[in-house]
């Protein structure tokens, strides 16, 4: 910002210079005086001096896109390394829940099994009986993937959403690089015309430059957070719906149980007799 002030009290101090008009007013009379003295203003600037002038506008102008375009390119770099983590963390995920549900569908398989071989010499009624609950206990494996898929999807979608807000933030640091280049190359007329042009352009783009780190800080900093109780999240995701899964088929085995429990029992009518 300093050297932005100094730019722009050079763009006042050469209009003057460019236009001596009022300060050749004010001392008219001692110009008088010493007649002999060459008058050594004039109406225009050294050409070399313009060209430094304005060949440090850009330069100032310069310095801020590249500042920016280095912002940008970090972004990218931070957006595709947290992409990254979330692919390996569903990788972990998936993995994780698959071996939760084959153990979860292998464990009631085995006691269907114990209770089916059990039953073998039992009547109609029984075996009707563990039948109506055999596909729903089945059932189960299918559920737990289900219910857990669509709990990492949530958490997922969350942390999604943050990353899609950084590459919203990426995206607006080329837009304003390239509107500062266009209003650069718009910059014309004398000397102090193009001064305030590039001043404008200076101000503009530090103050958006100001809002778009603040912005990518913020979200970085929420996104690494997220990032990092991401793994415990997507645990919870997969144990609590095996764990209800689990609890679930636990009473339909002890209905199917039942149903065999019945069969060695005696009926009413032979307890009567």
């Amino acid at each position: 910002m300093n050297s932005l002030v100094g730019f722009l009290l050079i763009a006042l101090v050469c209009s003057t210079i460019a236009n001596p008009t009022s300060s050749q007013d004010n001392s008219a009379s001692a110009q008088d005086k010493n007649t002999s003295s060459p008058d050594k203003s004039s109406t225009s600037l050294d050409p070399l001096l313009e060209i430094d002038f304005i060949g440090n506008g850009k330069k100032l102008v310069d310095n801020l896109l590249k500042n920016l375009l280095k912002v940008g390119d970090e972004l990218r770099i931070t957006i595709s390394t947290f992409t990254d983590g979330i692919h390996e963390q569903i990788r972990v995920f998936i993995l994780a829940l698959t071996e939760d549900a084959n153990k979860l569908r292998d464990n009631v398989t085995v006691a269907i099994k114990t209770i089916t071989e059990r039953i073998d010499l039992a009547g109609y009624g029984v075996r009707a009986c563990i039948e109506e609950k055999l596909p729903t206990a089945q059932e189960f494996y299918s559920t737990a993937i289900a219910n857990s898929k669509q709990c990492a999807d949530e958490t997922i979608a969350s942390l999604q959403s943050l990353v899609d807000q950084l590459a919203d933030v990426a995206q607006e640091a080329v837009y304003v690089s390239e509107k500062a280049i266009n209003d650069t190359n718009n910059c014309s007329g004398n000397l102090f015309a193009q001064g305030v042009c590039y001043g404008r352009v200076i101000i503009q783009t530090q103050l958006q430059s100001a809002r778009i780190a603040t912005q990518s800080a913020i979200l970085t900093t929420r996104i690494n957070f997220a990032m990092s109780t991401l793994p415990a999240a997507l645990q919870v995701c997969t144990g609590s719906n095996i764990l209800i899964a689990g609890s679930q088929a636990s009473s339909v085995l002890s209905e199917m149980a039942t149903c065999s429990l019945s069969a060695m029992l005696p009926s009413s009518a032979e307890l009567k007799a």
